[in-house]
């Protein structure tokens, strides 16, 4: 598994959900409406700093993930590939 692509997912994934949130209010009313809570979410989003956090998680060095992506990859590549051509 390469690890640029998950780095690269991982961000596109969170920037995709937290722009919808504010997309999705498309009117005045909704946005006035919705001021108090995208005020929230904005600080939550400052406090949490979910892109820098998945990017760190992702840049990490650890042997534990490695060995578990590396098993992943190898059933994948052996049992669970055929699997899903059957599922979907």
């Amino acid at each position: 598994m390469c690890i640029p692509s998950v780095r690269a997912a991982a961000a596109a994934a969170l920037s995709l959900l937290f722009a919808g949130s504010l997309a999705a209010q498309t009117t005045p009313t909704e946005r006035s409406a919705a001021g108090a809570i995208l005020t929230t979410i904005d600080s939550l989003q400052t406090a949490l700093a979910p892109t820098r956090n998945a990017l760190r998680l992702a840049n990490a060095k650890s042997a534990d993930r490695d060995g578990v992506l590396a098993r992943a990859g190898a059933l994948w590549d052996a049992e669970m590939r055929d699997l899903s051509d059957w599922i979907g």
